[in-house]
């Protein structure tokens, strides 16, 4: 009699344990106490969840958020009949919001991230002034205050000096001269917070993506 119900008694603790997920491993005898549980494959799965500071599924970073914005595949821009020497690539996330020219300058911004009324929360913005007396643009603009030595990009089978400026985080530029039919044209372009947060290594890398696409009309 004791032993029926001590059989009882271990086959109700097993069922719940079952129910309960507990249980693992297969019990030996009919009758007698359920073997104790074991973790289960999901509790350890819980426990390698990421955490706030994050592994796989952490905190989005700054620059993880600008990075997602521009994108990683670029886009020849077709200046149609816009007195453009030159043509380039940019980040095929973003819309062209200014196309603006004049005789001595041509403007082109793109937004990207659309933002409240109107805004973009990062923008990119190339110009090309010209054409300007001095041959090598980023030497010139390396001697002001600001401004650093870049290395060179490629144009048309030559290498160009770049200047680069960085402000308070916030943007970017790079600056370079290309030759024209008519001269020396100078070419910026800038990388810069909108609407959103600043992420400057982004910046950096479109930049310089940017850059090195330049190939003449």
């Amino acid at each position: 009699m004791n032993r029926t119900n001590h059989g009882t008694v271990g086959r109700r603790r097993f069922l719940a344990a079952l129910a309960a997920g507990g249980v693992t491993t297969v019990v030996a005898g009919c009758l007698g106490d359920a073997p104790a549980a074991t973790p289960t494959t999901a509790q350890d799965d819980t426990d390698a969840l990421p955490t706030d500071s994050g592994e796989a599924s952490g905190d989005t970073s700054l620059a993880g958020s600008c990075a997602a914005a521009f994108g990683d595949t670029d886009q020849r821009y077709d200046p149609g009949d816009r007195p453009l020497v030159a043509t380039f690539v940019y980040p095929m996330a973003g819309a062209v919001f200014e196309e603006r020219s004049s005789d001595t300058e041509a403007v082109t911004a793109i937004g990207y991230a659309a933002a409240e009324d109107g805004q973009y929360e990062q923008t990119l913005r190339v110009t090309q002034r010209g054409p300007v007396d001095e041959e090598d643009v980023g030497e010139r603009y390396v001697q002001r205050d600001g401004w650093e030595a870049g290395g060179t990009v490629t144009y048309d089978g030559g290498e160009r000096a770049v200047a680069v400026r960085r402000t308070d985080d916030t943007a970017v530029a790079w600056v370079f001269g290309i030759p024209g039919s008519d001269g020396t044209y100078e070419i910026e372009v800038r990388t810069a917070v909108g609407a959103g947060d600043p992420c400057p290594d982004t910046y950096d890398a479109v930049c310089e993506r940017v850059s090195r696409s330049f190939q003449p009309r």
